[in-house]
């Protein structure tokens, strides 16, 4: 008799979008760009780092807050049936695994 196991997907959280860097990081890696355009690129490139690192930062937060509450209630033991937090998590979910671009 076979059986059959249906997966349901993890459960997403939203992220802040980041809009695509394309224009800035494109300016910034044009050969062509001469010196006194350098300083602007370096301000354009700058600011898309810093908002992608705070929204990245921002999502962080919210994945390590929802961890340590699953800890704190011992959900990994009572209801999925791990006896380590980290078993749970790389087994659960895919946060270590390389992403394609």
């Amino acid at each position: 008799m076979a059986t059959t196991t249906t997966r349901t997907a993890p459960r997403t959280v939203p992220v802040a979008t980041v809009p695509p860097p394309a224009r800035a990081l494109a300016s910034a890696s044009s050969a062509l760009a001469s010196r006194t355009e350098a300083p602007a690129q370096a301000a354009a490139v700058r600011a898309v780092l810093d908002e992608a690192a705070a929204a990245i930062n921002a999502h962080h937060a919210t994945v390590l807050g929802a961890v340590i509450a699953a800890k704190r209630a011992n959900l990994h033991r009572t209801c999925f049936g791990f006896s380590a937090l980290r078993d749970w998590l790389v087994s659960a979910f895919d946060f270590h695994r390389q992403t394609e671009v």
